[in-house]
């Protein structure tokens, strides 16, 4: 609970304050605007300092100050002034000390002002009942007095506990009451500060245009009185009432005005408030890095002074721009950090509706839509019992999504219904926006397509007017998928362009680090999959427009990244960044090193490795805070957007080595899968049937049956051939090279191990090579030969784990990486590739050497022990020589440390487990070592679909080099793979696809 002000003691009584209620951000940009304090003198207008000798009161023991009148105000005054500073801790002890000290003299009027201001710093440390139960001592004191100035100003900050407490029409009351009394006596400052408050009720419940008049008239109030200092908390509300109003010019300029204001004052807490309303503007205009380096630099203030309501809600912030990022990993730890502290400490039931909504929303975005309905039920029901209708609606939308992905449409129109009523009546224009975007889905699922256009309008209109990109994008995606619906094909087309061009806009204008990037088009894809389903259907079928339209989604952040020249992070650094870098990067590996020993230990302690994972987690999270920080300050390290022309269908038959070559490139949507087939003869389409769901399902079958050596995986071969590429046997027939750009599910096939209705394994006719994207294709078959012309060539490490050990406590792998076969691996590599060749095996294989002398080779092998990390895929690594005492690494290398280096070879082999593997991320394919690689700047690289046998895996690399050799021996590299994994199916030990399959040639497979 935020009860500080910002402004020092003071009043007509002894050194009075009032609150100051809480920053919040809602899901539709919702604010609960700070309230006002009151009774400030002239003195204190003036910035007169703090009374002489509070600098005592700041350590114990407290000093034995006589007790008279002039030592308890003295105490009081230094109460105050340490809530000025932020440390309530210690106000309220020095509080404490003034209260015992009027009592012992029987001082009433002392003892109110005490008690007020003790209830004023343990309700801003989140201790609202023990505040709450002062405040009403300190109001019937002063009622027995006769007092109403401090009557109003008990009252004034009891409002503000009801608030806290999501009670509005208490809270209301509570500033109505303190507004009476300050204008029976004449203080024009006491009703400024109420009508500031009565604004910040009505705002909590919605009805914007009251809250905007109340602010208006505090303003004026605080303006004829000069003071300044306290029209910056007017205006942060005026600033947020105008976003919610649609009027984010003036939202931006009111902040910033706010934000100067208090910079002027060195007002702290004023500051982070400004900061939070400030990076609501940036959230909503699409600037999210800049909007998170807002929030981290007011959480650091109210951590500092040690705000906890604050700290709580801007926790949940965070995780909101997390959230729209994409990033939901780090927005669940974001909203479990919030929850558990207004568990603990606040108990703020807004809140938690809010953190209910947004965990309901991240659930549903990854997937999980039966599970995102718990909380999102949770929080209706949280929010309908506590009356918080803002709060209640927002979870309400949320749920009617999930219910209209589930098929349950008269629930989820009941709900929007109930909501579009209430947000017509308050006047929410960016919450109706985005209820009739949901809705406008509901009424095409119920086959109803011009209702449907008609929210979609509705919703357009007002994403237009208030300039709301984001929710500008899915109205227009919502109108294209009604036109079509209703057959008006121009119409749909140009609404769908006109959506693809907001998210273009809005992805260049969304700076960051690759990890943002990458992210941007997760949850951004439906205009153009939309618009490549319109653009195939009917007679007009244009099958090079639509691929042109698929090129423009795929591997975005990749490209921006090959093609860029990339600051080094550390060059740009300050020296107290690096400082801050080289302490995270050091605590992160010494987690990495203790959840190691602890998984590798005889007898692992289940509850102390759980402890230690949840430790390490909370380090990544840190880091990546900070490289966002990073890229917020620093723009030199942002990568130039847009300059990566994206390939068109002519162009890419030139890719072509020959008429014995094919490209393949899929696409899925939630319905439909489409094979692109480009040959030499021009471009051609197929839809593929059945859906995506069945394709889906007998990948997932296939892959764990390979898993298993299970012989009726044959089965599952010949029919994934008959549903995936069997429609396009005739343009595929006599093609020998084959390039396959996968999409969803599509990446976790092993296209190789299909069987023909020959009862021919694919690889068997054609060489395989796979890419993210025919525009990475093309950058990376661009990429000049940077291969040294004298030694040395190779690099090879071997480095395995002991056979009965594996990281992170997971189980050893069917075959882990076994040291002699390692070894021996790299060691037959060095006879291939001669004196040229720099090898090293067991501790000689150290995570530093990697990283020093990697750069340098133009062929780059790693044979090593590899653990995916399906949650956190950056975090995926290779294993390699355990770290000695002293050492700055801990031996894991992740792939996010591969990715900050800036590789010259022309391959890099990972001949671990799963290294193909990780998330995958719609738009930009499998996230994780492998994309580390392309992201390095590596054209191609040779990694694996699952947990390898070691020893055919050993076998398999060795026949590798041995066709390659470097590309000495004319022989590309993907035709190399294929020689050297029909070595082992034509034996009988190794004839099984799960020992030859399992690797896959990504890039250029020239």
């Amino acid at each position: 609970m935020n009860l500080a002000s910002s402004g020092s003691p003071g009043g007509p009584r002894t050194a009075r304050r009032s609150a100051v209620a809480p920053v919040r951000t809602a899901a539709a940009y919702v604010v609960l605007a700070a309230a006002l304090v009151a009774g400030v003198p002239a003195a204190v207008r003036a910035q007169a300092p703090p009374p002489a000798g509070c600098d005592e009161l700041k350590h114990d023991p407290l000093p034995a100050w006589p007790d008279s009148a002039e030592t308890s105000k003295r105490l009081t005054d230094c109460g105050y002034a340490l809530t000025h500073d932020g440390d309530y801790a210690r106000a309220a002890t020095v509080f404490a000390a003034a209260l015992d000290m009027a009592r012992r003299r029987a001082d009433r009027s002392a003892e109110a002002v005490a008690l007020d201001g003790y209830g004023l710093s343990l309700g801003t440390l989140g201790q609202l009942d023990k505040a709450e139960t002062l405040l009403k001592q300190s109001f019937t004191i002063s009622e027995e007095l006769a007092d109403k100035d401090g009557m109003a100003e008990a009252s004034s900050q009891l409002g503000h506990i009801r608030n806290v407490q999501a009670r509005y029409d208490e809270a209301r009351d509570y500033h109505l009451r303190s507004y009476r009394l300050w204008e029976s006596i004449g203080s024009l400052h006491g009703m400024a500060v109420a009508l500031n408050n009565v604004g910040a009720m009505y705002r909590a419940v919605g009805d914007n245009a009251t809250a905007a008049d109340y602010y208006q008239r505090s303003l004026e109030a605080l303006q004829t009185l000069g003071d300044r200092r306290r029209s910056a908390t007017v205006i942060d509300n005026l600033a947020r009432n105008a976003r919610v109003l649609g009027d984010y010019a003036s939202g931006r300029a009111l902040a910033l005005q706010a934000l100067a204001i208090r910079e002027e004052f060195k007002d702290r807490e004023g500051i982070g408030r400004s900061l939070t309303s400030l990076s609501e503007n940036e959230r909503a205009e699409g600037n999210y890095t800049a909007a998170l380096d807002s929030l981290r630099r007011s959480l650091d203030i109210f951590t500092a002074v040690g705000n906890v309501h604050a700290i709580a809600e801007t926790l949940n912030n965070v995780a909101v721009v997390y959230e729209a990022q994409g990033n939901y990993a780090q927005a669940a730890s974001y909203l479990r950090r919030s929850l558990a502290l207004n568990d603990a400490v606040v108990g703020s039931a807004s809140l938690t509706v809010e953190i209910d909504t947004h965990l309901g929303e991240v659930l549903f975005r990854e997937g999980q839509r039966a599970r995102a309905l718990q909380p999102l039920e949770r929080g209706v029901a949280l929010g309908d019992a506590a009356g918080l209708t803002l709060q209640a609606a927002e979870a309400r939308v949320a749920a009617a999504r999930v219910y209209a992905s589930l098929g349950q449409l008269t629930r989820a129109e009941d709900a929007l219904r109930q909501v579009l009523t209430f947000r017509q009546v308050t006047g929410d224009c960016s919450g109706r926006a985005e209820a009739l975007i949901v809705m406008s889905d509901v009424e095409l699922r119920r086959r109803r397509p011009a209702a449907a256009l008609e929210s979609a309008q509705e919703a357009l209109g007002l994403a237009e007017a208030m300039d709301l990109v984001d929710v500008e994008w899915l109205a227009l995606t919502a109108m294209g998928r009604a036109d079509a619906a209703l057959g008006r094909r121009g119409d749909a087309r140009s609404a769908f362009d006109r959506a693809i061009a907001v998210v273009e806009d809005l992805r260049d204008q969304n700076p960051g680090g690759e990890e943002v990037r990458r992210q941007f088009f997760a949850d951004r894809l439906a205009p153009y999959q939309e618009q490549i389903a319109l653009t195939l259907a009917g007679p007009g079928a244009d099958a090079a427009a639509a691929f042109d339209v698929a090129e423009r989604s795929r591997a975005r952040a990749l490209l921006d990244i090959i093609r860029s020249d990339r600051v080094p992070i550390t060059k740009a650094m300050s020296v107290e960044e690096r400082t801050r870098e080289v302490k995270l990067r050091t605590s992160l590996t010494s987690a990495n090193s203790e959840v190691l020993l602890a998984a590798g230990a005889a007898a692992p302690d289940a509850s102390r490795l759980a402890a230690l994972k949840r430790k390490r987690d909370g380090r990544r999270v840190e880091y990546q805070d900070f490289q966002a920080h990073l890229y917020a300050v620093h723009p030199e390290l942002q990568v130039n957007r847009g300059a990566v022309p994206v390939i068109r269908a002519a162009e890419a038959v030139q890719l072509l080595p020959g008429p014995a070559a094919a490209i393949v490139e899929f696409v899925t949507a939630r319905d439909r899968t489409h094979a692109f087939v480009i040959t030499t003869s021009g471009i051609h389409v197929v839809r593929l049937t059945p859906g995506t769901g069945e394709i889906d399902r007998q990948v997932r079958r296939f892959r764990e049956q390979l898993a298993r050596r299970d012989l009726r995986a044959s089965e599952s071969a010949r029919l994934l051939y008959d549903l995936v590429l069997g429609p396009l046997q005739t343009l595929l027939q006599g093609k020998t090279d084959i390039i396959v750009v996968p999409d969803g599910m599509l990446w976790s096939l092993p296209f190789q191990a299909l069987r023909s209705p020959a009862n021919r394994y694919l690889i068997e006719d054609a060489a395989i090579s796979y890419a993210p994207s025919v525009t990475v294709l093309r950058e990376a078959m661009r990429r000049p030969h940077t291969r040294p012309s004298s030694p040395p060539a190779l690099l090879a490490f071997g480095s395995a784990l002991p056979q009965a050990a594996a990281p992170d406590g997971g189980q050893p792998a069917p075959g882990p990486r076994r040291s002699s076969d390692t070894e021996a691996e790299v060691a037959q590599l060095a006879r291939i590739y001669g004196p040229t060749s720099r090898v090293y095996t067991g501790a000689e294989a150290r995570e530093d050497r990697w990283k020093a002398e990697a750069p340098a080779f133009g062929v780059v092998h790693i044979a090593s022990h590899g653990v995916l990390d399906d949650g956190s895929p950056l975090y995926s690594h290779l294993v390699l020589s355990p770290p000695q005492p002293g050492d700055k690494e801990d031996g894991l290398l992740e792939a996010w440390e591969i990715m900050a280096m800036q590789l010259k070879a022309d391959l890099v082999v990972l001949s671990a487990c799963e290294t193909a593997r990780g998330r995958v991320t719609p738009g930009e394919g499998i996230i994780g070592l492998m994309w580390a690689v392309f992201v390095a700047g590596t054209p191609a690289t040779l990694v694996s679909q699952w947990q390898v046998e070691s020893g055919s895996s050993a076998r398999l690399m060795v026949g590798f080099h041995e066709e390659w050799r470097g590309g000495q021996r004319g022989v590309s590299r993907a035709r190399a793979l294929q020689l050297a994994a029909l070595r082992l199916l034509k034996t009988r030990d190794y004839a099984h696809p799960f020992y030859w399959a399992g690797f896959i040639l990504a890039g250029d497979g020239r």
